[in-house]
């Protein structure tokens, strides 16, 4: 296809809907956000131009600002790095020979697939004061174990301990780039005498370096944005958002509350672009930083004595163990009774299982209900971002028109973008619309190519497909609509197999968007539907105060996992390969 005209028919045909929705879902809602934030505005009355003093005030006098800026740095700080190496050290672990790789690579990342809600409600169990695993596991050996959730002290580190337990995500990509790297040149620097550190610093960190860099930009990015986690942390214990004594009020959260509990949308409005303006510069400054932060892990020749292998085996089954127990605790109390969870010390083992936990919440508590809301939203979801994402990574990875690349970059930047930045003018264009409680808020932007992240991968792979395949099929006459889905999309199934697992799992785990638009208990998705049934516990149980039904919890929480566990496991193969071979650059 050479006219240009031609180009641009199909390039505008395959890139309107995604670039629609950067105009309807991005562009205009930054600059309205950015208006607000000039604003005082309560929702109730119109927008009233102030200035600065939205800004001063955080500044200055708004006692819960710094407070957020302090949890949230230091949050950052330890985080980030950890779980960058703890990623490195288990793919360069699974890149190496070692039995059951897939298995391994399996265990390692099922964590990451968890909803948060249901992660943290795992682990507030575990370290409970009375009767936790982590305190019980104390006393065996003599010690006693802290009020580890409800200290001042301890709830930081508890709640990067909960992040460090799903580093899944970086350890795929690690390994899709690791899978990249030449093996002749890790056999010609053993020639020349390299040793280990010698091969992994001058071989493995300079080939995988954009990855890296990709790795702590998104890192940093996603600690600064922090909500999910800081908000199910609270509401799986009772507590005040952001407590014990605001030692988890993350900036994310605060935001929130000052939206959609106080509703300052105007001062909410100023800590979304503060927020934003610190992201953009931590880019900048983390490419620096990147090296630096993650310098563990070993990389070793491709051919193992069997005492080495063994070695490798066993420390993978160690860390395969810390990544499993959560699991195990959660499924084992599923299936005990109310009297063996109030119990101190609860038993580790049911006394006989209690399957009708399971049909006690589906049916009991209309928990079927919250799970195909799910099951609704993620479908139609994943079908709108295949359907929009496709045309549009083909038009971007094949049509030589002008402003491509500029067109291209203005997607990829939304990637950096806070959801907080435009979530008060979009929840204000819904209620307007009278879509609020309704899935539109959810959906829509998916079938508008909001999932730049997918078209970014999807572009990669499809530039790998020969050109030569394409431009043979438009001289046997096929249309371009033809091209991509019968010849481009079939050769790249692995990169869409990813795009679809990716999204399924965003979807599915969403906590922020089905809090902010769904307000009626029918609507409720997995992850907001579990925390309602944690805060009114007591009353759907009919138990005594503060006595929560953990074992019905975990019984929720399994139910919540199952199916991506299952999907995962199913596709999990081609998902890495995906991953590696869309070249993740950063």
């Amino acid at each position: 296809m050479n006219s240009r005209r031609a180009q641009l028919y199909w390039f505008v045909l395959f890139t309107g809907p995604a670039l629609a929705g950067f105009a309807v879902f991005n562009l205009w809602p930054m600059v309205y956000s950015l208006w607000l934030s000039f604003c005082q505005y309560d929702v109730v009355a119109a927008p009233r131009f102030i200035g600065l003093r939205n800004y001063l005030y955080l500044i200055g006098a708004d006692p819960a600002f710094w407070p957020s800026v302090k949890v949230t740095l230091l949050f950052t700080v330890v985080q980030v790095p950890l779980s960058v190496a703890s990623a490195l050290g288990v793919a360069l672990l699974l890149n190496q020979p070692v039995r059951a790789r897939g298995f391994w690579r399996a265990v390692y990342f099922l964590p990451s697939i968890l909803p948060q809600a249901a992660s943290v409600a795992v682990f507030v169990y575990i370290f409970q004061a009375d009767g936790g695993l982590l305190n019980r596991l104390l006393a065996l050996m003599g010690i006693t174990g802290p009020a580890w959730t409800t200290s001042p002290a301890w709830a930081l580190p508890v709640v990067v301990l909960i992040s460090l337990w799903g580093f899944g995500y970086p350890m795929v990509i690690f390994l899709g780039g690791l899978q990249t790297v030449p093996r002749e040149l890790y056999e010609a620097a053993h020639i020349d005498g390299a040793g280990t550190w010698a091969r992994f610093r001058h071989v493995t960190l300079p080939l995988i370096s954009p990855v890296l860099f990709f790795n702590v930009v998104m890192g940093v990015i996603g600690a600064l944005k922090v909500f999910d986690l800081a908000y199910a942390f609270g509401a799986a214990q009772g507590l005040i958002p952001g407590g014990p004594a605001r030692a988890t009020l993350f900036y994310g959260l605060n935001l929130y509350q000052q939206a959609f509990t106080y509703f300052h949308m105007g001062l909410a409005s100023a800590m979304a672009w503060l927020l934003f303006a610190v992201i953009v510069a931590s880019r900048g400054s983390t490419s620096a930083s990147a090296a630096a932060g993650c310098t563990t892990g070993t990389d070793m020749e491709h051919h193992r004595s069997r005492r080495l292998t063994f070695l490798l085996t066993a420390l993978l089954a160690l860390g395969a163990l810390v990544m499993v127990l959560p699991l195990g605790w959660m499924l084992l109390t599923s299936l005990k009774t109310f009297p063996e969870i109030l119990r101190n010390p609860t038993p580790l083992i049911p006394a006989l299982p209690q399957w009708v936990n399971y049909q006690t919440v589906w049916d009991g508590f209309a928990y079927h209900r919250f799970f195909l809301n799910s099951v609704f939203v993620a479908a139609m979801v994943v079908t709108g971002t295949v359907l929009t994402c496709c045309p549009a990574a083909y038009a971007f990875a094949y049509y030589e028109v002008r402003h491509r690349d500029l067109l291209f970059g203005l997607l990829l930047s939304t990637l950096m973008l806070p959801a907080q930045v435009t979530i008060i003018p979009l929840f204000k264009a819904y209620a307007a619309l009278g879509w609020v409680n309704t899935y539109l808020p959810l959906v829509l932007p998916a079938w508008l190519g909001g999932n730049v992240f997918g078209i970014f991968l999807l572009r990669q792979f499809f530039r790998t497909v020969p050109k030569s395949l394409i431009e043979a099929a438009r001289l046997d006459g096929a249309s371009e609509w033809t091209i991509l889905w019968r010849l481009v999309v079939p050769m790249s199934l692995p990169a869409v197999l990813t795009v679809v697992l990716f999204t399924f799992l965003w979807s599915w785990n969403d906590l922020f968007n089905p809090l902010v638009y769904l307000h009626s208990e029918t609507a409720y998705t997995l992850p907001v539907g579990l925390l309602y049934f944690i805060a009114r516990a007591e009353q759907l149980t009919g138990g005594s105060a503060g006595q929560v039904p953990w074992h019905l919890v975990m019984a929720l929480a399994t139910v919540m996992v199952l199916p991506v566990i299952v999907l995962f496991v199913a596709a999990q193969r081609r998902f890495v390969e995906g991953v590696a071979a869309t070249g993740v650059k950063g």
